[in-house]
C-alpha cells in the first residue's frame, strides 16, 4: 500500500476540511433560511470538536438563557447507561436545556418534531 508524504496529506487534510466548514455553512444557512423568513432572529454557531464540549462552551461564552436540542437516540439501555450527547449537554450547560423528540409524521415513516 501507498502512503502520501506528511506535506501532501496535510494539505489534503485542510483541503478537505475547508471544504467541509464550506459545506456545512450552506447547509446550516439553508436550514436557518425559513426561520429568518418567519422573522426570527438566529445567529447560526458552527464549532468542530466533542459536541457534548462544544456546545456547553459556546453556551456558557455567549451567555445562553436556553438551549434545545434534539434527542433522538436509538441506543436504548446503552444510552440510559451511558447518557446521550442531548442528556449529558442537559446535565453541564449553564442555563435551561429543553430536550425536544422527533415523533413519527402521521400516515409515513418520514420523522417531524
Amino acid at each position: 500500500m501507498g502512503y502520501l508524504p506528511a506535506e501532501m496529506a496535510s494539505r489534503h487534510q485542510d483541503d478537505l476540511r475547508r471544504r467541509t466548514d464550506t459545506l456545512m455553512v450552506h447547509e446550516l444557512d439553508a436550514y436557518v433560511a425559513p426561520l429568518h423568513a418567519e422573522g426570527l432572529q438566529i445567529t447560526p454557531i458552527l464549532r468542530t470538536g466533542n459536541p457534548r464540549d462544544v456546545i456547553v462552551q459556546v453556551a456558557t461564552t455567549i451567555k445562553a438563557e436556553l438551549l434545545i436540542l434534539g434527542s433522538h437516540s436509538k441506543r436504548g439501555l446503552l444510552d440510559i447507561a451511558l447518557g446521550g450527547t442531548a442528556q449529558q449537554v442537559g446535565k453541564s450547560a449553564p442555563c435551561l436545556v429543553v430536550l425536544v423528540s422527533p415523533k413519527l409524521a402521521r400516515g409515513g415513516g418520514e420523522r417531524g418534531v
